[in-house]
């Protein structure tokens, strides 16, 4: 299994299972793994994720179009702006 599958197939896990390695994925070399992190992320409504999110919007060693995707994300799975 690759490591996007296996992104994919963390939907149903857990957040307490899931986060831990997805926040792992967001430093990965390959920038679709990180993508991939990103909006698996975007997805979950843990508080957690959202702070992750952040973390990589802020990143200015990230890739502009990670940086763009995290602060979508983090807008759709911030309560504030529900």
């Amino acid at each position: 299994m690759t490591r996007l599958s296996a992104i994919e197939a963390l939907d149903p896990v857990p957040d307490n299972l899931a986060l831990p390695w997805l926040e792992q994925r967001l430093a990965d070399v390959e920038p679709d793994v990180r993508a991939a992190a990103v909006s698996a992320l975007g997805r979950r409504e843990a508080p957690r994720a959202l702070v992750l999110l952040l973390s990589v919007q802020n990143d200015a060693s990230e890739e502009l179009s990670i940086r763009v995707a995290a602060a979508s994300a983090a807008l759709r799975t911030n309560p504030n702006t529900k």
